[in-house]
C-alpha cells in the first residue's frame, strides 16, 4: 500500500510578507484614536504536508490551510 500512495505525498513550503495593520478595539478608541501606528511588514514562512488528490487540476489536500 505504501508504494501506491507515497508518490502522492508532497511537502508544502510557504513564504511571504504580512502587513501589521491593526485596528484598535472600539472601547479603546476614545483614549488612543482610530488606528495604531503603521507597523513594518513582517516576513513569515510555513511548512506542511499534503496528498495530491487531483493531479490534473492541481488539487492538494493539506494538513493546514495556507492563508
Amino acid at each position: 500500500m505504501l508504494e501506491k500512495v507515497l508518490p502522492a505525498v508532497v511537502s508544502v513550503r510557504v513564504e511571504g510578507t504580512a502587513s501589521q495593520g491593526q485596528k484598535i478595539p472600539e472601547e479603546f478608541k476614545k483614549f488612543f484614536g482610530d488606528d495604531l501606528p503603521d507597523q513594518p511588514a513582517q516576513p513569515f514562512e510555513g511548512l506542511g504536508s499534503g496528498v495530491i488528490i487531483n493531479a490534473n487540476k492541481g488539487y492538494v489536500l493539506t494538513n493546514k490551510p495556507c492563508d
